[in-house]
């Protein structure tokens, strides 16, 4: 199985002018701690943009067999075009961590599955978070505007639910709604407060 960690922005939302893969947690660039936790045997293809260069040396230092995809768009596609070019030549589902989660080995495991999961957590991460809707374990429904839960940007999902024209990724895995979820905690990075918040996480987790 695959790891497809789109990771091609700009950090906008953060302010400090690098790709969210750059910024340092306990003295490690986050793209680095990503690259940790993935098991033994299983691929990784991470989709790099914005300062590109930058990122290629930190993925490289962190785990030298990784492979790495740069979409040269990245200021006018959006994640789900990162996405679908990280599973080329790829079968089967694919598991997908956006580029500014703190994650962990066994966060990885959960999601090793030959059915669609979903990520979410229980907390809003930022002031427009997208929400998911909940039915016997199940998620029924995506929205900006309300849900029980908020949409954690990991899922396993395959390839083939995602559009050239989709926006975000969670796109695809409407098209294949309802669909199992797992709880997960690790820090999503945003805004200075989430890194300050994911240091102390780290701190214990890491």
């Amino acid at each position: 199985m695959r790891v497809v960690i789109p990771s091609a922005g700009m950090g906008t939302r953060l302010g400090m002018n690098k790709p969210k893969g750059l910024v340092e947690i306990k003295g490690r660039p986050l793209v680095a701690w990503q690259m940790d936790s993935i098991p033994p045997g299983m691929e990784v293809c991470v989709v790099v943009g914005y300062q590109a260069d930058l990122m290629k040396t930190a993925i490289l230092k962190a785990k030298p067999d990784a492979m790495i995809v740069e979409n040269v768009d990245f200021r006018t596609t959006g994640v789900a075009k990162s996405v679908l070019m990280g599973c080329q030549k790829t079968e089967g589902n694919v598991i997908v961590l956006d580029g500014d989660i703190l994650s962990t080995k066994s966060l990885i495991s959960q999601f090793q599955s030959m059915e669609t999961l979903v990520g979410i957590r229980e907390k809003a991460s930022w002031d427009r978070p997208v929400l998911v809707s909940i039915n016997d374990g199940m998620v029924t429904r995506f929205s900006r505007e309300e849900g029980d839960f908020e949409w954690a940007c990991v899922a396993c999902m395959s390839p083939s639910l995602l559009r050239d024209d989709d926006d975000f990724f969670y796109r695809g895995l409407e098209r294949s709604l309802p669909a199992k979820t797992v709880l997960i905690e690790a820090p999503e990075i945003d805004t200075i407060e989430d890194l300050k918040e994911a240091e102390k996480w780290a701190s214990t987790n890491l």
